[in-house]
């Protein structure tokens, strides 16, 4: 997962910096701030200060978590766009209601459009659900990892 040889970096840089970077006031990645964490340690910068950090960021943690595990499908952002394409439908079907002549003919054709659609907007949302449940339980893990790894030296 280590893109950046964070040890290298964060030398550079000075202890109120570093503290920046550890309380997340940075652009830098979840990895960048715990490194920095360890780097603040390494330097023996006041104890009490970085466990309090590190304690917040453990209820973060903690608090996404307990998210994720409540988070169902009828929660989720993908649930409202999932209404909003099927509304897309319906709305469509009714512009070709009003602009087609023969509407009554072409009648079969829509309705395995609109069965389609409807499959196919179901079926995509909940796969992106899925995607998204697992690769936010896969972040969850390696945070907890690297917070860990914080605690453990």
């Amino acid at each position: 997962m280590e893109l950046y040889n964070w040890q290298t970096i964060l030398e550079k840089k000075t202890d109120k910096e570093l503290v920046d970077i550890f309380k997340g006031n940075s652009f830098l990645t979840y990895e960048g701030e715990i490194f920095a964490g360890l780097e603040l340690k390494k330097r023996n910068y006041n104890p009490t200060e970085i466990e309090e950090i590190r304690k917040i960021k453990m209820s973060q943690l903690n608090n996404e978590m307990t998210e994720l595990n409540f988070l169902t499908f009828r929660k989720s952002k993908f649930y409202k766009r999932l209404i909003y394409k099927l509304l897309l439908v319906v709305f469509s079907i009714w512009l070709i209601s009003k602009f087609q002549k023969d509407f009554i003919a072409f009648l079969p054709y829509y309705a395995i459009y609109v069965i389609v659609a409807f499959a196919s907007s179901i079926f995509i949302s909940i796969l992106f659900y899925k995607k998204y449940k697992t690769t936010t339980d896969k972040n969850i893990k390696i945070k907890n990892e690297l917070l860990s790894k914080l605690e453990q030296s």
